[in-house]
């Protein structure tokens, strides 16, 4: 049994951290928050 674990998210999350370098990481991490809320809204 292997777990596939999806690297795609992590992989894109890097690559947009690249693309927008003047960007603070903090602001990509809400970013990143922020699409993960509205993931999670019940």
């Amino acid at each position: 049994m292997r777990k596939k674990y999806d690297m795609t998210k992590i992989e894109s999350i890097y690559e947009y951290a690249l693309q927008m370098q003047n960007q603070k990481i903090s602001d990509i991490v809400k970013e990143a928050e922020k699409k993960r809320v509205q993931i999670k809204v019940k």
